[in-house]
């Protein structure tokens, strides 16, 4: 039986799910200057590539917890951050509160994430065609 009360799964969620947001939202702007920003010498190109993302013809990977990166989160370190925000001690939970700090941070934080980058990044390429838009 789980000793961790809903209403902590529920802090749980909500900070990580905002903390996703946040990370997906920084990534999106990192890509957006990898596309049409400042990394982007092509300025014809950068415009077509805000409109790839309005049409959905993009291919986008909103950031995971893969641990890809050198500094890039895992689903551990999650977990124990998670753990640490309950002031519960994760080498002492079972299985079963582990299962549900996972669920309820992990899950959260990707959930998070991939909406943060796309709201983001389709923000950012509506700015951009906006701007090649406005009259001279």
């Amino acid at each position: 039986m789980s000793r961790i009360p809903e209403e902590d799964l529920i802090r749980l969620h909500n900070h990580f799910l905002k903390e996703g947001k946040k990370a997906g939202a920084n990534a999106a702007e990192w890509e957006a200057m990898n596309l049409w920003g400042g990394r982007c010498t092509d300025q014809k190109r950068g415009l077509k590539n805000a409109w790839a993302i309005l049409d959905g013809l993009a291919i986008l990977n909103p950031p995971n917890l893969s641990g890809e990166w050198a500094d890039g989160l895992t689903p551990a370190q999650i977990e124990r951050e998670a753990a640490e925000f309950l002031s519960l001690d994760p080498d002492t939970l079972s299985e079963e509160e582990m299962e549900e700090i996972s669920v309820n941070s992990v899950d959260s934080w990707e959930e998070g994430s991939s909406d943060g980058f796309f709201q983001e990044i389709d923000r950012l390429a509506n700015l951009r065609i906006m701007e090649e838009e406005k009259p001279s």
